[in-house]
């Protein structure tokens, strides 16, 4: 089964070349932003009319790769998104409002941006909290990484950079950023798809990373 690495972080080639030691398809964030600007579908949204939105941590980093010039052209803001996590348990996402104080008039596309869509579970909590306060706005999503068996029918359109899975299986996804951070995640990561002694080498190989 395929296993996919975000590398979200400074980084050297050597690192990568470690991380496709362990039969890893590893996709670095510079690459992936420079495939979504360049993204024809942009062209159908007015940047008069169309509010762009960061929820969370993980489009927080997507925030540090785009270009000044991209910021230049779109309205944009960033809105509080968490994806609570345990081991063997189905993550709970919790989220606000985008504009807490009033009815927003005028926006006809909110176009959300994420690093992942795995289950598209952020992008319902979003639109479910903040779609009645913008009257007649259709939703799209724009992300790295989604997975083909995502669920966001309330959402006009997604759009990724990279599909993987299938439409009925998901497949493991990860960043760098959150392995090297979350090291129960780390270790949930490693023991469920790698064998053994890989699994060693690879928790070894994030601990150098934290170092360096």
């Amino acid at each position: 089964m395929e296993r996919v690495i975000i590398v979200d972080v400074n980084h050297t080639p050597v690192t990568l070349d470690m991380l496709k030691s362990f039969d890893l398809r590893v996709l670095e964030a510079s690459d992936l932003t420079g495939r979504l600007v360049a993204w024809d579908g942009w062209k159908e949204f007015d940047p008069s009319s169309t509010l762009v939105v960061f929820p969370g941590n993980g489009a927080s980093i997507i925030r540090k790769y785009l270009p000044v010039n991209w910021f230049e052209k779109w309205t944009t803001v960033s809105v509080p998104a968490k994806r609570y996590w345990e081991p063997g348990s189905a993550p709970v996402v919790i989220s606000q409002r985008i504009f807490p104080s009033s009815m927003m008039l005028g926006w006809r596309k909110i176009v959300v941006v994420d690093d992942v869509v795995s289950s598209g579970t952020t992008a319902r909590v979003l639109h479910r909290i903040n779609q009645p306060w913008f009257p007649g706005a259709d939703w799209y999503a724009v992300t790295w990484v989604a997975q083909m068996s995502y669920s966001a029918r309330c959402y006009s359109g997604v759009h990724a950079v990279e599909w993987v899975g299938t439409d009925k299986t998901k497949i493991p996804i990860n960043s760098l950023s959150t392995l090297l951070a979350e090291r129960e995640i780390a270790e949930s990561f490693a023991n469920r798809n790698l064998r053994e002694d890989d699994s060693v080498r690879f928790l070894d190989l994030l601990q150098e990373l934290r170092t360096v």
